[in-house]
């Protein structure tokens, strides 16, 4: 299996896709990185799905006299632009804190006097509002920081605690240093990142693996090792587009990838080995013929996980890259009014309601438990609807 990894984004907050939004002015939610804050209370609600966490961070901590609630997005990507997050910021420089005015809802007016600017042309003086003021670092007339803003025309520019990645200067010096060492590159671009192998619960580093690249259209190739913590890292490399392998290192081997290098640019990409598992089956009616667009539910037999879709014009349906584990199919035939569709997972969800269940059984306590064992492909789960 080949990954093909280029500028992406995600804009939803999928903890549970059908029936969760976005929280409003949280526009920052954009492969934050999961970040684990002391703190009194700590609850991270998510799903987990194949090369990405999400969910939201919630923090309850104290703040002189009070106790404040702090939310940050869980949302993180096996590939990321080295901290600039330039699918989504404006603006990415370091600038010093002239001015703070109260401002509504116990958030800040702050004027930021741009100093080293790393991306966008921001104007000599720009005023942003806070998001979360109480959980941020404490900030002052005179601080210097890592600004990381996105300006929206018609709309205030926000300083957003919850997908932010605004840092106080001595925080952000890691990636001021890569921010500069990009300037001076010229042609050339950076690849870093990870080898880990990704379990049910956690993640492993994999040291001395040997990661090597191979640029299309010449056949350059370079060869990196990872060091003990999973990390590896290029020279600066030629612009164009890299075909990645990963050796094998006892038992595992990743998955092959491909990636765009450009000039004056970073990616931090981490391999790993997605699940390939799968479940694939077809809806038949009594007659023979397929049953299209039926709602399919996939959930797990615990009830944490869920993922749905509608049958082809076929009357087949698919659920690839799976985990190992058991589950249920299950079909909203006849359609029920409170079906919902998406995915979503954690304790305590609630799952669509099907209303017949594979093998083509009614009642759920007596449907047939299906067992995929790791990387297992099962195309057999076949049914045929019941007259009504």
């Amino acid at each position: 299996m080949r990954k093909r990894f280029r500028n992406t984004r995600d804009s939803d907050c999928p903890m549970q896709m059908s029936r969760m939004t976005c929280p409003e002015g949280f526009v920052g939610a954009i492969f934050a990185a999961m970040r684990f804050c002391r703190a009194s209370s700590l609850i991270i609600v998510g799903t987990f799905l194949s090369g990405t966490a999400s969910g939201q961070i919630f923090e309850e901590r104290i703040v002189g006299d009070k106790t404040v609630s702090c939310m940050r997005s869980g949302l993180h990507s096996d590939l990321s632009d080295c901290g600039y997050g330039s699918w989504f910021n404006t603006f990415v420089f370091i600038g010093s804190v002239a001015d703070i005015q109260p401002a509504s809802g116990g958030e800040r007016e702050v004027r930021i006097v741009p100093e080293e600017v790393f991306l966008g042309k921001p104007t000599s003086s720009i005023t942003v509002v806070t998001s979360q003021f109480a959980c941020f670092p404490p900030i002052s007339i005179g601080d210097r920081w890592l600004f990381q803003l996105k300006a929206v025309p018609g709309q205030p520019i926000l300083l957003d605690y919850y997908g932010g990645r605004s840092l106080p200067l001595a925080d952000a010096q890691k990636q001021i240093d890569t921010f500069r060492r990009l300037q001076t590159l010229g042609d050339f671009g950076l690849l870093r990142g990870l080898v880990e192998r990704r379990g049910p619960r956690d993640t492993e580093p994999i040291s001395n693996a040997q990661v090597a690249i191979k640029r299309e259209t010449d056949g350059s190739r370079f060869v990196a090792v990872t060091g003990a913590d999973g990390g590896y890292e290029f020279p600066p490399l030629p612009a164009g587009n890299y075909k990645i392998t990963v050796g094998r290192v006892g038992t595992f081997q990743a998955d092959d990838s491909e990636v765009d290098v450009a000039a004056g640019g970073c990616w931090n990409l981490t391999l790993s080995r997605s699940p390939h598992a799968e479940i694939r089956g077809h809806v038949k009616r009594a007659n023979g013929k397929p049953a299209t667009s039926i709602d399919v539910v996939l959930f797990s037999a615990d009830n944490t996980w869920y993922q749905t879709v509608e049958t082809d014009e076929e009357g087949g349906f698919s659920f690839d890259s799976m985990e190992p584990g058991e589950f249920i199919v299950g079909f909203n035939f006849p359609k029920s009014k409170g079906w919902f569709g998406g995915g979503g997972g954690g304790k305590g969800i609630t799952i669509p309601p099907a209303s017949l269940f594979y093998p083509g059984v009614r009642d759920r306590s007596i449907a047939e438990v299906v067992r995929l064992k790791i990387d297992e492909k099962r195309d057999d789960i076949d049914i045929i609807l019941p007259t009504r």
